[in-house]
């Protein structure tokens, strides 16, 4: 009887093997459990990161965008006299005269602004950072104590522009000197090309004023007349024959 009993209570139990062996799975779990969580909370910061950089990035080429769609023919006076083109620029940064779509850091709004984009070498608590800034002023006609306000800046490892004199002819740098009349005229279109850290390369291009459109509209217009010209001529050249 007491041999039957002592048989039933080892059964019923488990032996300090069995419970060791019990623990360590169940350490095993959890310290895997916690990787996978942890490492699920890191992808979802990484995300949020990466959209938020994303989200700034389209918010800059989108204020570039909505500034030469809206860009007119208007030069400026400089702080110490000097007339300024209306639409200046080199590879690195452009400056030009533009209608307003509003100055995010200050209430005060006017017709037409003057605005920089420009690629700039900043030093925070970061350290040392290539950066794209739109500047603008808020007169067009500069005093000696006119200042520009920095309303964005995006980090740009590498900043190229180049102007349209026409829709093919492409230039580093504008007004052009062999191009006539390109101190008082404006490029029919911008392309940008950055080197955005986590996206690579992005290259856009922009319409000046909304006249690369237009003369896009035309040059295609044209093109049926200029055909159908040189099948009349065609044509008649093989009557005479």
């Amino acid at each position: 009887m007491i041999a039957q009993s002592h048989c039933q209570s080892r059964e019923s139990g488990f032996t300090l093997m069995e419970l060791l062996l019990a623990i360590g799975i169940f350490s095993v779990i959890s310290v895997g459990a916690f990787r996978l969580i942890d490492d699920g909370l890191k992808n979802i910061k990484h995300a949020d990161q990466r959209y938020e950089n994303f989200s700034h990035i389209s918010r800059c080429l989108s204020l570039f965008e909505q500034s030469l769609l809206q860009a007119v023919a208007r030069p400026v006076r400089e702080e110490y006299g000097d007339v300024r083109e209306a639409f200046s620029g080199d590879s690195q940064s452009v400056e030009f005269t533009h209608f307003g779509w509003g100055n995010p850091i200050s209430n005060w709004q006017g017709d037409l602004k003057r605005s920089r984009f420009e690629a700039n070498l900043i030093q925070d608590e970061d350290g040392m950072r290539d950066v794209w800034e739109l500047k603008q002023w808020q007169v067009l006609d500069r005093a000696y104590d006119s200042q520009a306000d920095t309303i964005i800046s995006c980090e740009f490892e590498r900043v190229e522009l180049r102007y349209a004199g026409k829709i093919d002819d492409w230039y580093n740098s504008w007004p052009v000197s062999d191009l006539d009349n390109s101190k008082s005229r404006m490029p029919v279109a911008v392309e940008l090309t950055v080197d955005a850290p986590g996206f690579g390369e992005i290259q856009r291009f922009f319409t000046v004023g909304g006249q690369y459109r237009e003369r896009k509209k035309e040059k295609l217009q044209a093109r049926p007349s200029e055909t159908k010209q040189k099948v009349e001529a065609k044509g008649i050249q093989r009557g005479r024959l």
